[in-house]
């Protein structure tokens, strides 16, 4: 978790920070993957780099946005929030 690797200044830990700019570098050697960024769950950005020519807050918060979409239509799926939509039953 990205909340392991700040001090309670609110800093990075520099040997974290390398193996999560490491991390991020293998990850854009994968073949097709054009970009890499670390958003929060809140959709802050933290590392890495956005699309060209886009907005790098807007992508962040989109990202977050999109997760968090992904994460109810997920839990919804599993049954976790079934009634819920509809009031409850």
């Amino acid at each position: 978790m990205v909340s392991n690797w700040i001090t309670k200044e609110g800093h990075w830990q520099m040997g974290e920070l390398t193996q999560v700019r490491t991390i991020l570098e293998e990850i854009k050697r994968i073949e097709h993957v054009q970009d890499v960024s670390l958003v929060s769950r809140s959709g802050m950005y933290i590392l890495g780099e956005s699309p060209k020519g886009v907005h790098q807050e807007t992508y962040a918060a989109m990202s977050g946005i999109l997760v968090g979409a992904a994460e109810t239509t997920a839990a919804e799926s599993a049954g976790e929030g079934a009634g819920e939509a509809d009031g409850g039953s």
